[in-house]
């Protein structure tokens, strides 16, 4: 699955200057079911970053996909998206995930509500785990082993 998100990716990602780095920390299982579900999400989270970074960061633009497995968690697999980016605003956290709320000029405030959808229909959860202004954020998606 990651794999494929780095092909379908590296062309965009590379014109801008972004660099994908994908972090697997421990022994991490298969996540089964839903995988175009849990693509899409991983794809929007990946480009809002890549979109970030365009604007806000001349160099060192940096996502990283962190996978992780937590043994005796109810939602035992975490995927991490991370940048280096401006971060969100405090004002602004609580309504990232809402219909039609948009950061960006040109954002029509789909891409962070559709994701959310999505993780919920599969019993996933998707949440923003940290944001600190000027250093980045990190979106979280957790989801259990047969999805």
């Amino acid at each position: 699955l990651l794999n494929t998100i780095k092909d379908d990716l590296t062309k965009y990602l590379e014109e801008n200057n972004v660099n994908l780095r994908i972090n697997f920390t421990n022994e991490v299982s298969t996540a089964s079911g839903y995988p175009i579900r849990i693509l899409h999400i991983l794809i929007n989270l990946i480009i809002n970053a890549a979109e970030q970074l365009i604007y806000f960061r001349k160099s060192h633009r940096i996502i990283t996909v962190g996978v992780h497995y937590e043994k005796n968690s109810s939602r035992p697999i975490i995927i991490t998206v991370s940048d280096n980016g401006p971060g969100i605003n405090n004002s602004k956290k609580e309504k990232i995930f809402e219909l039609f709320y948009s950061t960006k000029k040109k954002g029509m405030g789909l891409g962070l509500f559709l994701s959310k959808s999505l993780s919920n229909s599969i019993g996933a959860k998707l949440y923003l785990k940290e944001s600190n202004m000027y250093f980045g954020s990190t979106f979280a998606l957790e989801m259990k082993e047969e999805v």
